[in-house]
């Protein structure tokens, strides 16, 4: 399994939370009576035909894995409409 890719860059970081927060509000998630754990991070990509970095987004609900979506870009790069595309919303 690919090894999260880590960076200190304020940027990623704040993209992270807009994301994670975007994720929640398209899923109607709310915080905490929901027991639903959004995780989001980039990890290199080695596949030739996409971009070096991709954004990881996972749903977890309690015990059970949800959802987990692949972005192929950096998490600074991803909007919206990336997530509505990714999780089949409107």
């Amino acid at each position: 399994m690919p090894i999260p890719f880590q960076s200190n860059d304020p940027a990623r970081t704040e993209a992270t939370k807009r994301v994670s927060q975007w994720v929640r509000d398209l899923l109607a998630i709310s915080t905490p009576q929901d027991s639903i754990a959004v995780t989001v991070y980039e990890r290199r990509c080695g596949e030739p035909q996409f971009p070096p970095l991709e954004t990881v987004v996972t749903v977890i609900s309690g015990a059970r894995f949800v959802n987990q979506i692949y972005i192929h870009m950096p998490v600074v790069d991803v909007t919206t409409q990336d997530l509505r595309q990714s999780f089949g919303a409107p």
